[in-house]
């Protein structure tokens, strides 16, 4: 009996977490658009080659010549690409790229989400046990 009232807890947050998740990330790409800045461009650029590397089972390369004329620009080589793969993971299952954008934005708010949550748990637990024992300054 407790095992099911656990599991059904965990699926009503999930839930509740999804629709949180849903209301963030929807206005973003209402339409199928989504308005990127001219650094938001490299970035995409970036992780567009990230992906073409890592489709083809090489690491990616410090100079992307994707863009600008494809002459060559050093931005995979500046910035790092480990903390992009939430962005970049996705486009290796999803071909079209706002909606690898979408899944990215998506799973980047729900795990800030769950983040939040368990911090917030986490910090309401110590306040109650700051106050119910006895703790000297």
């Amino acid at each position: 009996m407790e095992s099911r009232f656990n599991l059904r807890k965990l699926l009503i947050l999930v839930s509740i977490f999804m629709v949180f998740t849903s209301i963030s990330v929807f206005p973003f790409f209402f339409n199928g658009y989504f308005k990127g800045t001219m650094d938001g461009q490299i970035h995409l650029i970036r992780f567009e080659s990230i992906t073409d590397a890592l489709r083809n089972l090489q690491l990616p390369r410090l100079i992307n010549f994707m863009g600008y004329q494809n002459v060559g620009e050093a931005f995979n080589g500046m910035y790092p690409w480990i903390s992009g793969l939430i962005f970049i993971v996705p486009k290796l299952f999803i071909r079209e790229p706002i909606y690898a954008l979408f899944a990215g934005f998506a799973l980047l708010n729900f795990i800030t989400i769950i983040n939040t949550y368990l911090l917030v748990k986490s910090i309401i637990l110590c306040k109650i046990l700051y106050n119910v024992l006895p703790v000297s300054h």
